[in-house]
């Protein structure tokens, strides 16, 4: 399904994606982006999935529009493009981080693949999830058609719930990609 995102009235970007979760979507997306570094910069956020629209103001928005000569491809899918300026970017980089045996992160996957029903019974969906290194727990696990999605809608839930990054390890059915 179609799902738009609209910035401050105007219409931002628009997901080919499953049309569920699509608060977490958009702020995952927001975030990936760079339009947002954090959920405090989000001064509303309105959805309606029915109708699949997401209607977010942001009163000092990041965003710079991607010009088409400025993007980099980095897959053959459609998710798969970031901007010159992006790629190049300064990000905050995590210190350390949790020290994760592989047992556990097999374990935490298992859990993760076990809660996504839908790429359980089809195989043909990705889902995506974050659990706490420390409690050895799902926190959330997300599908959709698209890994970039499931990935965003993550990330999104992280930053609604106010879940900060350390000691978390993000889950994937899909491969990552340079822009993921």
């Amino acid at each position: 399904a179609l799902v738009r995102i609209f910035m401050n009235g105007d219409f931002l970007s628009a997901f080919l994606c499953t049309p569920r979760d699509v608060r977490e979507l958009a702020v995952g997306w927001l975030f990936n982006e760079g339009v947002v570094q954090s959920i405090e910069d989000i001064g509303s956020l309105g959805a309606c999935e029915e109708m699949r629209d997401v209607h977010v103001q942001v009163p000092n928005p990041r965003h710079v529009e991607k010009g088409r000569d400025q993007m980099i491809r980095t897959s053959a899918c459609m998710g798969g493009e970031i901007s010159i300026t992006q790629f190049a970017r300064d990000t905050q980089r995590l210190n350390g981080g949790p020290v994760v045996s592989l047992e556990l992160l097999k374990t935490l996957m298992k859990k993760t693949l076990t809660l996504a029903s839908s790429y359980k019974e089809t195989g043909g969906i990705h889902c995506a999830g974050v659990a706490s290194a420390t409690e050895e727990r799902i926190l959330a696990v997300f599908e959709d058609v698209g890994r970039h999605n499931a990935f965003d809608k993550v990330i999104g839930r992280m930053l609604l719930a106010k879940l900060t990054p350390e000691e978390k390890v993000l889950f994937t059915s899909g491969r990552i990609s340079s822009e993921m």
